[in-house]
Protein backbone atom coordinates (compact mmCIF):
# COMPACT_ATOMS: atom_id res chain seq x y z
CA UNK A 1 0.00 0.00 0.00
CA UNK A 2 1.33 3.46 -0.92
CA UNK A 3 1.91 6.07 1.78
CA UNK A 4 -1.30 7.49 3.21
CA UNK A 5 -1.61 11.25 3.76
CA UNK A 6 -3.30 12.95 6.71
CA UNK A 7 -5.83 14.37 4.24
CA UNK A 8 -6.75 10.83 3.18
CA UNK A 9 -7.17 9.86 6.85
CA UNK A 10 -9.49 12.82 7.43
CA UNK A 11 -11.55 11.88 4.38
CA UNK A 12 -11.93 8.30 5.64
CA UNK A 13 -13.04 9.57 9.06
CA UNK A 14 -15.59 11.92 7.50
CA UNK A 15 -16.94 9.25 5.12
CA UNK A 16 -17.41 6.80 8.00
CA UNK A 17 -19.13 9.47 10.18
CA UNK A 18 -16.40 9.22 12.80
CA UNK A 19 -15.98 13.00 13.14
CA UNK A 20 -18.92 14.46 15.07
CA UNK A 21 -20.14 17.93 16.08
CA UNK A 22 -22.37 18.62 19.11
CA UNK A 23 -21.85 18.69 22.90
CA UNK A 24 -19.86 15.79 24.29
CA UNK A 25 -18.64 14.53 27.66
CA UNK A 26 -15.13 13.16 27.20
CA UNK A 27 -13.69 10.27 29.21
CA UNK A 28 -11.37 12.84 30.84
CA UNK A 29 -14.44 14.59 32.29
CA UNK A 30 -14.00 17.63 30.07
CA UNK A 31 -16.59 18.86 27.57
CA UNK A 32 -16.15 19.53 23.85
CA UNK A 33 -18.16 20.57 20.82
CA UNK A 34 -16.34 17.99 18.72
CA UNK A 35 -15.79 14.26 19.08
CA UNK A 36 -14.10 11.49 17.18
CA UNK A 37 -15.95 8.18 17.42
CA UNK A 38 -13.35 5.79 16.03
CA UNK A 39 -15.74 2.85 16.30
CA UNK A 40 -17.55 4.30 13.30
CA UNK A 41 -14.35 4.02 11.26
CA UNK A 42 -13.54 0.56 12.60
CA UNK A 43 -16.86 -0.78 11.25
CA UNK A 44 -15.12 -0.82 7.86
CA UNK A 45 -12.03 -3.06 7.75
CA UNK A 46 -10.67 -1.54 4.54
CA UNK A 47 -10.99 2.00 5.90
CA UNK A 48 -9.34 0.94 9.16
CA UNK A 49 -6.50 -0.61 7.17
CA UNK A 50 -5.96 2.60 5.20
CA UNK A 51 -5.95 4.82 8.29
CA UNK A 52 -3.79 2.58 10.48
CA UNK A 53 -1.32 1.86 7.70
CA UNK A 54 -0.24 5.49 8.11
CA UNK A 55 0.68 4.71 11.73
CA UNK A 56 2.33 1.39 10.84
CA UNK A 57 4.48 3.10 8.21
CA UNK A 58 5.72 5.67 10.73
CA UNK A 59 6.60 2.94 13.21
CA UNK A 60 8.47 0.92 10.60
CA UNK A 61 10.41 3.99 9.51
CA UNK A 62 11.35 4.74 13.14
CA UNK A 63 13.22 1.45 13.44
CA UNK A 64 11.73 0.80 16.89
CA UNK A 65 11.78 -2.90 17.76
CA UNK A 66 8.38 -4.30 18.79
CA UNK A 67 7.45 -7.79 19.96
CA UNK A 68 3.75 -7.30 20.81
CA UNK A 69 0.91 -4.81 20.34
CA UNK A 70 -1.47 -4.04 23.22
CA UNK A 71 -4.55 -1.82 23.39
CA UNK A 72 -6.91 -1.08 26.29
CA UNK A 73 -10.48 -2.35 25.94
CA UNK A 74 -12.87 -1.58 24.58
CA UNK A 75 -11.96 1.14 22.13
CA UNK A 76 -8.56 -0.20 21.16
CA UNK A 77 -9.29 -3.91 20.77
CA UNK A 78 -9.85 -3.63 17.02
CA UNK A 79 -7.01 -1.11 16.73
CA UNK A 80 -4.67 -3.60 18.41
CA UNK A 81 -5.78 -6.39 16.09
CA UNK A 82 -5.30 -4.33 12.93
CA UNK A 83 -1.93 -2.91 14.03
CA UNK A 84 -0.80 -6.43 14.92
CA UNK A 85 -1.82 -7.57 11.45
CA UNK A 86 -0.06 -4.67 9.71
CA UNK A 87 3.13 -5.16 11.74
CA UNK A 88 2.89 -8.99 11.85
CA UNK A 89 3.01 -9.01 15.66
CA UNK A 90 0.96 -10.66 18.41
CA UNK A 91 -2.00 -8.44 19.36
CA UNK A 92 -3.46 -8.42 22.90
CA UNK A 93 -5.54 -6.08 25.05
CA UNK A 94 -5.98 -4.98 28.66
CA UNK A 95 -9.40 -4.51 30.25
CA UNK A 96 -10.94 -3.08 33.39
CA UNK A 97 -11.82 -5.19 36.40
CA UNK A 98 -15.58 -4.69 36.85
CA UNK A 99 -15.23 -4.58 40.63
CA UNK A 100 -12.12 -2.44 41.13
CA UNK A 101 -12.08 -0.54 37.78
CA UNK A 102 -8.34 -1.29 37.62
CA UNK A 103 -6.78 -2.13 34.26
CA UNK A 104 -5.65 -5.77 33.97
CA UNK A 105 -4.18 -8.23 31.50
CA UNK A 106 -6.53 -11.22 31.41
CA UNK A 107 -7.80 -14.06 29.14
CA UNK A 108 -4.46 -15.88 29.26
CA UNK A 109 -2.58 -13.00 27.60
CA UNK A 110 1.02 -12.72 28.79
CA UNK A 111 3.97 -10.35 28.56
CA UNK A 112 7.37 -10.84 30.14
CA UNK A 113 10.83 -9.39 30.52
CA UNK A 114 12.26 -8.81 27.06
CA UNK A 115 8.90 -7.94 25.47
CA UNK A 116 8.90 -4.56 23.75
CA UNK A 117 5.32 -3.35 23.60
CA UNK A 118 3.58 -0.94 21.24
CA UNK A 119 0.51 0.41 23.02
CA UNK A 120 -2.29 1.45 20.68
CA UNK A 121 -5.35 3.62 21.28
CA UNK A 122 -8.24 4.83 19.17
CA UNK A 123 -7.92 8.47 20.33
CA UNK A 124 -5.61 10.05 22.91
CA UNK A 125 -6.73 13.15 24.82
CA UNK A 126 -4.97 13.21 28.18
CA UNK A 127 -2.94 10.00 27.97
CA UNK A 128 -4.11 8.86 31.41
CA UNK A 129 -5.63 5.55 30.28
CA UNK A 130 -2.51 4.89 28.23
CA UNK A 131 -0.35 5.24 31.32
CA UNK A 132 -2.63 2.85 33.23
CA UNK A 133 -1.88 0.24 30.58
CA UNK A 134 1.82 1.08 30.71
CA UNK A 135 1.86 0.34 34.44
CA UNK A 136 0.13 -3.03 33.98
CA UNK A 137 2.62 -4.14 31.33
CA UNK A 138 5.73 -2.80 33.05
CA UNK A 139 4.70 -4.38 36.37
CA UNK A 140 4.80 -7.69 34.48
CA UNK A 141 8.34 -7.00 33.28
CA UNK A 142 7.70 -5.75 29.74
CA UNK A 143 8.99 -2.48 28.28
CA UNK A 144 6.65 -0.06 26.51
CA UNK A 145 8.54 1.45 23.58
CA UNK A 146 5.92 3.52 21.73
CA UNK A 147 2.29 4.60 21.46
CA UNK A 148 0.27 4.49 18.25
CA UNK A 149 -3.23 5.88 17.73
CA UNK A 150 -5.76 6.88 15.14
CA UNK A 151 -6.26 10.40 16.52
CA UNK A 152 -3.89 12.50 18.59
CA UNK A 153 -6.08 15.10 20.26
CA UNK A 154 -3.86 15.79 23.26
CA UNK A 155 -4.43 19.01 25.16
CA UNK A 156 -2.27 20.99 27.55
CA UNK A 157 -3.68 18.71 30.28
CA UNK A 158 -2.06 15.65 28.69
CA UNK A 159 0.53 13.69 30.61
CA UNK A 160 4.11 13.69 29.36
CA UNK A 161 4.65 10.39 27.59
CA UNK A 162 8.05 8.74 28.22
CA UNK A 163 8.13 7.23 24.71
CA UNK A 164 7.42 8.35 21.11
CA UNK A 165 3.88 8.64 19.81
CA UNK A 166 2.71 7.99 16.26
CA UNK A 167 -0.74 9.00 15.00
CA UNK A 168 -2.77 8.86 11.80
CA UNK A 169 -4.10 12.39 12.35
CA UNK A 170 -3.73 15.28 14.79
CA UNK A 171 -6.97 17.00 15.84
CA UNK A 172 -7.18 20.28 17.73
CA UNK A 173 -10.60 20.16 19.36
CA UNK A 174 -11.19 22.80 22.07
CA UNK A 175 -12.33 21.28 25.37
CA UNK A 176 -13.61 22.84 28.57
CA UNK A 177 -13.91 22.13 32.27
CA UNK A 178 -17.55 21.33 33.08
CA UNK A 179 -18.03 24.58 35.02
CA UNK A 180 -16.58 26.66 32.17
CA UNK A 181 -18.30 24.97 29.21
CA UNK A 182 -20.05 27.47 26.89
CA UNK A 183 -22.22 24.66 25.47
CA UNK A 184 -23.56 23.92 28.96
CA UNK A 185 -24.27 27.60 29.48
CA UNK A 186 -26.16 27.66 26.19
CA UNK A 187 -28.31 24.74 27.37
CA UNK A 188 -27.10 22.26 24.75
CA UNK A 189 -27.85 18.64 25.74
CA UNK A 190 -24.73 16.60 26.44
CA UNK A 191 -23.87 13.21 24.95
CA UNK A 192 -21.36 10.65 26.22
CA UNK A 193 -19.77 8.23 23.79
CA UNK A 194 -17.24 5.51 24.54
CA UNK A 195 -17.14 2.75 27.12
CA UNK A 196 -16.18 4.52 30.36
CA UNK A 197 -18.84 5.00 33.04
CA UNK A 198 -19.77 8.52 34.15
CA UNK A 199 -21.78 9.68 37.14
CA UNK A 200 -25.20 10.98 36.34
CA UNK A 201 -25.41 9.44 32.89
Amino acid sequence: MSKVSEETVRNELVESHALLNGHFLLSSGRHSGNYIQCAQLLRFPKKAEIVLSRVAEQIKESGIEITKVCGPAMGAILVSYEMGRLLDKEAIFTERNKTTDAMELRRGFTVSEGDKILIVEDAVTTGKSTMETVKVLEDLGATVVALGCIADRRTTAAVDLPFPMFSAIKLDFPSYAADECPLCKAGAPIVQHGSRKSAGM
